[in-house]
């Protein structure tokens, strides 16, 4: 199976970037790395300078790219970088499946690739990732989206979903397809980008499954909570925003996510 793996970033560590990069490449179901930027800066330079070293250790493509204003009336921001990697995903049809990963991520490893190949193997659309709770940004994942899925959708399967903001999964042609065709989803740029994605993964009867990571997810601290009240407000306003649309087909057709 030909996969594509795509790490969004803004200024990141770039020795933590690299090493994920270079992670990602090596792995057997990996045909390509993605690294979409929200702007040509220092991680972006710094990236190319060490593409050529990569590529000829792994002898697999990394691609760089800036990302597409895809959407029109949010700020620009992860969701514009996410559907820039859909769009170009779906352009390019020798990949079958796409992951996403932060890629600030320290404790990354080609066991998250692994555990997602093997899920998505049995015929899942989509195979997300969890993790043991943090003290920190996943506190608006348990404040804001989990609550808000379980008191507006709380027969469907969004409230059983263990990370509903997690950035860090698998899916299939068919998934990405779905997504990209979704104006709504298109026009989250936004960090509400991860709550528009698990709605419509959810709304689309997509077969989700997820897989346990119990190093957990560790990364770069937010630099204040000025940050997290950004996306803590973005991802409120992702929830808000689908309140009155479409709950019932929601509840309808979102009826299976398993746990690995």
């Amino acid at each position: 199976m030909s996969s594509l793996v795509c790490f969004p970033f803004k200024e990141e560590d770039i020795v933590v970037v690299a090493r994920n990069i270079e992670c990602a490449a090596s792995h057997p179901s990996v045909s390509g790395v993605l690294c979409v930027g929200f702007s040509k800066g220092e991680t972006w330079h710094a990236i190319q300078a060490a593409k050529p070293e990569i590529e000829h250790s792994t002898g697999k493509p990394i691609f760089l790219l800036q990302m597409r204003r895809i959407g029109t009336s949010l700020r620009p921001g992860k969701g514009d970088g996410m559907n820039t990697a859909l769009a170009y995903f779906l352009d390019n049809p020798q990949y079958k499946r796409l992951h996403f990963y932060d890629s600030d991520i320290v404790s990354f490893s080609s066991s998250w690739i692994s555990k997602a190949e093997k899920e998505a193997d049995l015929d899942y659309d989509v195979v997300r990732h969890y993790f043991p709770r943090s003290s920190t940004d996943a506190m608006i994942t348990w404040l804001v989206s989990k609550i808000g899925f379980v008191l507006l959708w709380p027969s469907s399967v969004l409230p059983a979903i263990e990370q509903p903001l997690g950035g860090e999964f698998l899916m299939s042609r068919k998934a990405a397809e779905i997504l990209f065709a979704n104006p709504r989803v298109r026009d989250q740029s936004d960090w509400g980008i991860d709550t528009l994605y698990t709605f419509a993964m959810a709304q689309e009867g997509l077969r989700m499954a997820e897989v346990y990571v119990p190093e957990g997810k560790v990364h770069k601290l937010y630099g204040g909570l000025q940050d997290l009240k950004t996306m803590l407000v973005e991802c409120f306003g992702a929830v808000q925003s689908l309140k009155s649309r479409e709950g019932g087909s929601t509840q309808d057709r979102a009826s299976h996510v398993a746990c690995a």
